[in-house]
Parts: structure tokens; C-alpha cells; sequence
């Protein structure tokens, strides 16, 4: 089965796809070779997602021609509320350091000035939705990462494992950092996905993994 894995930056995809990969792991060895996990074309998941044996990226050109690709049996993605995935990806940038840091966080003094004036056009900061494409399977949030895993494992049929929590960034509670200004702010920002993905600042703010 070719299943294909969109993974948006900030929302759990480093844990989700060795989760997957775990999974697949405890089918016999057999059955195991039937399954293959491709990234998308264009997306996030070739740089963050590399400790995957099973993924095979996107073929574009060999000599010149285009190579054909068998056809996706599934899609998935999981997403995240926006102002949550703003502070992550911001502490994450932060600690991390490197070039999107200094250009586009590094100019702004404090975490208020950046929701407020920071642009949101670099990897980390795109709308959720300039991954997610209408073709997509099956959406699961991170706030429920446990439960909403265990419906990806019984949608495509794999044993259930349990989730690995991996290269998560280290912050407060994600409502801490902002009074009214930069929360509107943010929401200005992201006005598509809180919209389109069902999101609200306060709907998760008390996340159950459960």
C-alpha cells in the first residue's frame, strides 16, 4: 500500500511518522515490503522526516523524463490550532537559531511585536493549508494525538502502537504568551485556518492527549 504523508511543520510529524513507521514494523516481514510512505511534492516532509526507512520521496526527473509514480492508495495529514503552532514554531526558531531565525524572528524585540508585525511567508509560519491539498484522506489534530493516531492505524488496518513523542519544542502553555492584541493578531493571520480546520484560540486550550 503507498500512502502518502503530508506533514506540516509544526504539528507533530517527526513523532507521527516513526509512530507509522513502528506500526508498519509489527507486520510480518512480508507484508511489510507491500507498504511504502511518500512525502508530497513541495511539502516539509523531506527535511523533517529523513529517519524514516520506509519513506521514499517524490521522483520529479531521471535523464531528463519524467518518472511516473504508481498511485497514492492514501493520504494524511495532522494539523494543529494556529496560535499553539505560532508559539511552537517560534521557540522552536528561537533555540534553534539559523537563517529563518535571524530573518524573519531576530528583527523583532519580543514575542508580541513579532505576532503583530512578524511576517508569516518562511516555512514554519505558512498557513497549515498551503500543505493540506483537497485530496487528503484523513486529518488528525495533534491536540488528540493519541486517539486520532489510533483512527489512522484502524482506517489503513495496522496494529496499534503507541505514540513516540519526538523533537518536541519546549515553551509554556502556548496562552501565556499573548494578551488580546497579539492573539487577534495571530488570528488575522491564520483567518483561514481557524475557519477551514475548526479552530477557535480557547476550544483546545486545555489539550487531553488522550
Amino acid at each position: 500500500m503507498i500512502i502518502r504523508f503530508i506533514h506540516v511543520p509544526k504539528t507533530g510529524g517527526v513523532s507521527i511518522l516513526a509512530s507509522i513507521d513502528n506500526s508498519i514494523s509489527l507486520l510480518g516481514k512480508e507484508e511489510q515490503k507491500s507498504w511504502e510512505i511518500r512525502g508530497a511534492d513541495g511539502t516539509y516532509h523531506s527535511k523533517a522526516s529523513q529517519g524514516s526507512v520506509r519513506v521514499v520521496e517524490p521522483k520529479d526527473m531521471t535523464n531528463g523524463e519524467h518518472v511516473k509514480e504508481s498511485p497514492i492508495d492514501f493520504s494524511f495529514a495532522f494539523i494543529r490550532n494556529p496560535w499553539d503552532r505560532f508559539v511552537s514554531s517560534y521557540a522552536y526558531l528561537k533555540e534553534k537559531g539559523g537563517e529563518e531565525y535571524e530573518e524573519k524572528i531576530k528583527p523583532f524585540k519580543t514575542f508580541k511585536d513579532f505576532a503583530i508585525d512578524g511576517p508569516i511567508d518562511s516555512l514554519h509560519f505558512l498557513p497549515q493549508l498551503h500543505w493540506i491539498d483537497s485530496q487528503v484522506n484523513f486529518v488528525g489534530r495533534l491536540e488528540r494525538i493519541n486517539s486520532h493516531f489510533d483512527g489512522l492505524c484502524k482506517t489503513l488496518n495496522l496494529p496499534l502502537t503507541q505514540v513516540q513523542t519526538l523533537n518536541e519544542t519546549k515553551h509554556k502553555p502556548y496562552w501565556e504568551y499573548y494578551d488580546q492584541e497579539s492573539r487577534d493578531a495571530v488570528a488575522q493571520k491564520y483567518e483561514d485556518d481557524i475557519k477551514h480546520l475548526g479552530y477557535s484560540f480557547s476550544e483546545y486550550e486545555h489539550p487531553a492527549r488522550t
